[in-house]
């Protein structure tokens, strides 16, 4: 299966724990933190859109993984170098829908903390 930007962006910007090559799945931290830095990268701020067109991808690539459980298929992801079953993938595809959800979180509370970093050297 292919994947296409932004959620192939976000997944290889997870890449940090070691090389797909190497490791596949075990590669990737799909931590809120990483992500929310993947989606401030060019922008410094969230774009809506960008989230709904991952939410989108996600959905999709949902039902390919009850496809493949209907089915009993595996789905390849090369660019994770894994192969998943359909159980595998929705379990990825429900960490990553339910870590995007606490991104813009995660942001609000890092710009209140610099407000108040900033007031405070004011002071």
């Amino acid at each position: 299966m292919k994947l296409d930007y932004p959620l192939l962006g976000l997944i290889k910007h997870c890449e940090t724990v070691c090389e797909a090559a190497c490791c596949g799945r075990d590669a990737f931290d799909f931590s809120p933190i990483h992500m929310a830095s993947f989606l401030l990268r060019y922008n410094c701020g969230i774009d809506a859109d960008q989230i709904e067109q991952i939410k989108s991808q996600l959905r999709n690539l949902k039902r390919e993984s009850i496809d493949a459980i209907k089915n009993d298929k595996a789905i390849t992801i090369a660019e994770m170098n894994q192969i998943f079953t359909g159980e595998q993938l929705a379990e990825l595809c429900s960490e990553l829908s339910d870590n995007l959800l606490l991104v813009p979180e995660i942001v609000s509370f890092a710009e209140k903390l610099l407000e108040n970093l900033s007031e405070s050297e004011s002071d």
